[in-house]
């Protein structure tokens, strides 16, 4: 367990004292900063909050304060909806930071072990300490489970793992509940940005029966879990990722639909189970209602052919995800057979609870699937290799040698037959190493560059959405390098990385990478295509050789060209890592620079200050977009070099086929005619042996385990 340290509860207790100044009439920016000066040594980063509180609009100084009084009823009473006084939630909340109160309030004795619990917790959170509790012997630990994962010490909760021992758990998944929307700390949007977009195999959004908001599909966009999808646009497998949406509280629907039905027609002409089916039902299609019109709104693009690419992704996880409405309570109810409290429903799989359950275990399944997958394509694709090129020593080792005067004659027939085609492949082998070294770079650079150009539309867009903010927080963001976290959230460097990472995003994955790999996999067929070729016309062109030692050379090219199938997906992901980390890095100097110098100048000090501010921020989107474009560019150049070299090396082993297929039917390999002795008869035996020892079809892992155990 790891805890926030006091900021949570400095964060809360300022919008309170807030409401209270603005209840006594004194909302002014020198209220604030005189409020801010009595604090205590360590308080005074808060100064700022406080003034982007005090100037920010009221639906945002509403929905601060709703939230930050809930909060502060939680962490002191034990439940949002207690009646406390302002006053008094503020100096209990100064009881645990050990500070004087403010307004003399007597904290009661039902919230003092409360508020010596969220002062210890607190304790732990400065120190950066972890916290342990087990279950073994300690009858508290439900206690302290429940008091952590959901009553009042869950506000300061920063991370907490829990150990379950759960059928469901031992495929070998884990849940990790992320922080929810809207919550007062910026910690936890980064943490939930990190796990949607780096790590998340299954993302399930709970909501209540009203069905998902808008603020879910921004929490999507913000996170960068649709740029994530991006990256893989042009081959979805790179990384699947499931989108799950569990909708709760719909057993209160059903309850009151069927209590309205009795108060209009005295008798409902439906139970309470088929009302709960019928919202199933609705709540299905709702909820996918909900996301095809948000996901379009909060991921929009200005650019035609990004739009359209974004499209196509939000429809293909539309077309995959899975809504279940669900109803714990009555699930608990019919498990537990109470008949003084019995449910409503007759079976646990009415609930849905089940459905949900399969449905995560499922995920986690396709998960170890797809990597079980991947683990066998890789085995078999070695020894499919491995078996080809036993297979063609072994034909080596055992082909006969020929006179010399057969020798000649067929060596003149494939000179006559190979020579056009060997200057053709010279030419096609040109042009394919001509794509990788200047065609690509170049289409890397002009892609890159096009995708600035589309980057600048977006950044402008979301300028564009700026001019409602108040001048104050403008300001608060540009006294912090273009960064400020408040009654309304500004964060120009991870802003503007998003709006520059989706283009680079989708040329890398719908046109660069996708390109290579049609390229390679032409160049691959030719390959083998021109071996068929060589090998057909030696069975009928008379000729006196056998075929076997080309019919393996034919089928080492096959595997090879399999194997180039999936080139570049590892590239994708560490494209993905890496791309956002670089560009923030990029972006953020620029705009710290321009910010550091606008307060130099004092720009940000009087009249006209948010046109002033708009301004700059409109400059700074073309230096940004400058300053970004080059290292996109060598990004996307470094991740091609490691594709590069994969296809490289593929095709280094048999980079002149034809010479090949003739060695192969001509026997001119000096070196193993030179062995065609005793070591050579030793050899046979052990490759023949080792052809029988390679598996014909690889174990799932699964049934692996399963023997060794």
């Amino acid at each position: 367990m790891r805890y926030h340290g006091k900021q949570v509860v400095n964060q809360t207790r300022f919008v309170l004292e807030a409401k209270l100044r603005r209840e006594a009439a004194q909302v002014n920016a020198a209220a604030a900063v005189a409020s801010a000066s009595t604090l205590s040594g360590g308080e005074s980063d808060l100064v700022e909050v406080a003034e982007s509180f005090e100037q920010g609009t009221e639906t945002d100084k509403k929905k601060a304060t709703v939230e930050a009084e809930r909060r502060a009823r939680l962490l002191v009473s034990g439940s949002q909806t207690a009646e406390r006084s302002l006053e008094y939630l503020i100096d209990a909340l100064l009881w645990v930071q050990g500070l004087k109160p403010k307004y003399g309030a007597i904290i009661i004795g039902e919230d003092l072990e409360r508020l010596d619990a969220v002062r210890e917790a607190t304790r732990f959170g400065s120190a950066k300490e972890t916290r342990v509790f087990t279950s073994t012997d300690n009858p508290d630990f439900p206690k302290q489970l429940r008091l952590h994962a959901c009553e009042y010490l869950a506000p300061l909760i920063a991370d907490m793992q829990i150990e379950w021992p759960s059928e469901m758990l031992k495929a070998g998944m884990e849940i990790v509940d992320l922080p929810g929307i809207g919550v007062h700390n910026d910690l936890y949007e980064s943490v939930t940005a990190d796990f949607l977009r780096n790590h998340a195999k299954a993302l399930m959004l709970v909501t209540d029966s009203g069905g998902l908001r808008r603020d879910d599909a921004e929490l999507l966009q913000a996170s960068g879990f649709l740029n994530r999808l991006l990256h893989a646009s042009g081959d979805p497998s790179a990384d699947p990722v499931s989108l799950i949406v569990a909708v709760v509280k719909i057993d209160d629907v059903a309850v009151a639909n069927h209590e309205n039905a009795e108060a209009i027609y005295g008798e409902a002409p439906h139970t309470e189970a088929e009302y709960f089916a019928q919202v199933v039902a609705s709540c299905r299609n709702s909820v996918k209602q909900q996301l095809e019109q948000f996901l379009p709104e909060v991921w929009a693009s200005q650019d035609e052919k990004l739009r359209e690419e974004k499209q196509t992704i939000i429809q293909r996880l539309l077309e995959g995800l899975r809504v279940f409405p669900v109803s714990a309570p009555e699930y608990r109810k019919i498990l537990r057979s109470d008949p003084k409290k019995p449910s409503f429903l007759t079976t646990v799989e009415e609930t849905q609870v089940p459905a949900l359950s399969a449905a995560l275990v499922g995920v986690s399944q396709d998960y170890r699937r797809e990597k079980e997958a991947r683990l066998a394509a890789a085995a078999d694709g070695f020894f499919g290799q491995l078996r080809a090129r036993l297979t063609l020593l072994s034909a080596q080792l055992s082909e006969e040698s020929r006179a010399q005067h057969e020798r000649e004659e067929m060596e003149q027939q494939l000179s006559t037959y190979l020579g056009p085609r060997q200057r053709e492949f010279d030419t096609r082998r040109g042009e394919f190493r001509g794509y990788l070294r200047k065609t690509v770079p170049e289409l890397i650079e002009a892609k890159v560059n096009g995708a600035a150009t589309v980057a600048q539309g977006e950044i402008n867009a979301y300028l564009r959405k700026l001019r409602d903010a108040h001048w104050g927080t403008l300001r608060a963001a540009v006294r912090r390098s273009g960064t400020f976290i408040g009654a309304r959230h500004i964060q120009l460097p991870h802003d503007f990385s998003l709006c520059f990472e989706a283009p680079v995003a989708q040329v890398w994955s719908s046109a660069i990478l996708q390109g290579i790999r049609k390229e390679t996999a032409n160049y691959s067929a030719y390959q083998e295509e021109v071996l068929k070729e060589v090998l057909a016309w030696a069975k009928t062109s008379g000729i006196k050789v056998t075929t076997k030692l080309l019919e393996a050379l034919v089928e080492e090219v096959r595997q090879q060209r399999q194997r180039l199938n999936s080139v570049g997906k590892e590239a994708v992901e560490e494209l993905r890592n890496k791309v956002r980390a670089e560009l923030v890095r990029k972006i953020e100097g620029p705009i710290r620079r321009r910010c550091e110098r606008f307060v130099e100048e004092g720009k940000d000090i009087g009249a006209g200050v948010k046109n002033r501010i708009l301004e700059m921020f409109s400059e700074l989107a073309l230096e940004v977009v400058q300053s970004a474009t080059a290292p996109a560019v060598t990004l996307l150049t470094e991740r091609f070099k490691e594709v590069e070299r994969e296809i490289v090396t593929a095709f280094k082993e048999h980079s002149n086929p034809l010479d090949e297929a003739a060695d192969a039917l001509l026997q001119r390999y000096d070196r193993q005619l030179a062995r065609q002795n005793a070591h050579d008869t030793a050899a046979l035996p052990v490759i023949t042996a080792a052809l029988e020892a390679i598996p014909a079809e690889l174990a799932p892992v699964e049934q692996k385990e399963v023997e060794a155990a």
